[in-house]
């Protein structure tokens, strides 16, 4: 390859794979320096001032040596000002439309580079550390009994001895990282990593967060987590969220699972008070059609359709479960079971296979059974046995339009007429 004023041609010329890396407004660094830059005071670590210029654009060509292609560059990225430039300080630019190498006091780099003849250099990673640091902990030290790394830690002290005079009054934000500009990052990008390396149990350990702390927010994975929740802040009627066990989104609409605590009512003179009687905990689904409003910190969010609920200690039932539909206060119970076991529908009971009861079981007040089942009304399918020996377990009955079919032992029917009254 050979520089010229205004870029440099590469001999033979680039293959389409090659060329498809070159991306305009990149920088090409030359392996040519004219001096050195000073980056701060005197007698600070220096660095060599290299050429260097803006991919502007390319062309291929031919002639009797061959085909070729040449690179323009320009001394700014944005604006075509054809020839090189190289810092001269920390602050100011020196341009050229002299080829590198052909300036008066031009050196042939070996430092950065290392490469003994012509060399453009395109597309260097522009990666800045502001601290990047490293401790190498080595176990075979002998004059230490204990090994143990911090590796940077920042201690937010509130030194006022009357601090409950100033509560509120001051804001800490111990870590903000920020990322600003114009352009996406890359796929891969992330704003804090993380690495164990399969050395550690614990990934990120958060504590210090006592009751109805702030929540651990991960918006943009749909991850919110609140530690301890105090209900006794809430008001009544309202719920807080303990925590959002995801979200998902199926053609255009967002479900999300909410962990949250309801405050349902206020416990009359000498009701106990707390679970059971004022408060009740919820797992439940609530959907939209909007991303936004799923940000798992709000129960019953504006236009949400609120699905099926798990409601421990509903209220009125101390240590009971219930399931049905709804939000906070507002639960349509399709079954209840109280501590001691026993259950109820307050909505009816719907069932197409045999009801076994072992317990006391009570469906909308009309049915209630012990060992056995009674009914103000009862309906069924009319059927009829093939046969007086049809397949039939003892107990078991059933009607049509003229009989009433009862099997008196197993795979033995019998049968009574049915008449008008």
């Amino acid at each position: 390859m050979t520089f010229a004023g205004d870029g440099f041609a590469v001999r033979p010329a680039l293959a389409p794979k090659d060329k498809a890396l070159l991306v305009a407004h990149s920088r090409v660094y030359s392996n040519y320096y004219n001096g050195m830059i000073s980056t701060q005071a005197t007698g600070s670590t220096d660095s060599p001032a290299l050429w260097y210029g803006y991919i502007w654009n390319w062309a291929d060509g031919a002639d009797a040596d061959g085909s070729y292609t040449t690179i323009r560059v320009s001394t700014n990225p944005y604006t075509n000002s054809a020839g090189w430039t190289h810092n001269t300080s920390q602050f100011s630019a020196l341009n050229t439309k002299v080829a590198p190498g052909k300036n008066a006091g031009d050196r042939l780099d070996t430092y950065i580079s290392r490469y003994s003849h012509a060399a453009a250099l395109i597309g260097q990673v522009g990666k800045k550390f502001v601290v990047n640091s490293m401790i190498q902990l080595d176990a075979t030290v002998p004059n230490s009994p204990t090994l143990a790394a911090e590796g940077e830690e920042l201690d937010l002290q509130l030194l006022d001895k009357a601090w409950w005079a100033h509560d509120k009054r001051f804001s800490v934000h111990g870590k903000t990282i920020v990322l600003t500009g114009m352009d996406h990052a890359a796929d891969d990008s992330y704003l804090e990593r993380l690495a164990g390396t399969n050395l550690l149990k614990k990934g990120m350990l958060i504590d210090g967060i006592m009751y109805g702390g702030q929540p651990l927010s991960m918006s943009d994975g749909g991850f919110h987590f609140y530690s301890n929740g105090d209900l006794n802040g809430v008001p009544l009627g309202y719920s807080q969220v303990l925590q959002q066990l995801g979200s998902m989104n199926f053609a255009g609409n967002f479900s999300t699972l909410l962990l949250y605590g309801s405050h349902d009512r206020k416990a009359a003179a000498g009701d106990r008070q707390g679970w059971g009687e004022e408060g009740s905990l919820h797992l439940g689904l609530q959907e939209k059609s909007d991303a936004n409003a799923l940000n798992g910190q709000d129960v019953g969010c504006n236009g949400c359709t609120s699905g099926g609920q798990i409601v421990w200690n509903p209220v009125g039932h101390h240590y009971g479960i219930g399931i049905g539909a709804g939000v906070g206060t507002k639960i349509n119970y399709g079954l209840l079971v109280e501590a001691n076991g026993a259950t109820s529908a307050p909505n009816g009971l719907t069932s197409e296979k045999t009801l076994t009861a072992k317990a006391d079981v009570v469906v909308s007040g009309q049915i209630k059974s012990s060992q056995g089942v009674s009914a103000v009304s009862y309906s069924e399918k009319l059927t009829t046995p093939a046969s007086s020996s049809a397949p039939c377990k003892a107990g078991q009955f059933t009607d049509d339009a003229h009989n009433h079919y009862v099997c008196v032992a197993d795979n033995h029917w019998r049968r009574v007429a049915l008449q008008d009254f």
